[in-house]
């Protein structure tokens, strides 16, 4: 391959890569974004403790779904945390 029709191609790699990624950037910025997934937030607690509600909230509100769930949940293979991507605990 010659060396301009290499450089061109890179450019116009280079160039459909940047507008995928801007695209992609502004469709999560905007408040209609829907990518066909979501992030699974499991938000672990113990019997007694507190923020729980607050912390669904806040993952909730940040676009996330959250989860509920405790830890005897856990204990007692009734759930485990393999489908999750963050675990943020109260």
């Amino acid at each position: 391959m010659s060396t301009i029709r290499h450089n061109l191609l890179q450019a116009i790699m280079g160039f459909v890569l940047r507008a995928a990624l801007q695209s992609l950037l502004l469709c999560l910025a905007s408040a209609e974004c829907d990518l066909g997934w979501q992030v699974r937030v499991a938000i672990i607690r113990e019997e007694g403790s507190n923020g729980d509600r607050e912390m669904s909230s806040a993952v909730y509100s940040a676009g996330m779904e959250p989860w509920d769930i405790t830890m005897s949940d856990l204990l007692h293979g009734r759930a485990t945390l393999d489908t999750f991507q963050g675990e943020p605990a109260p």
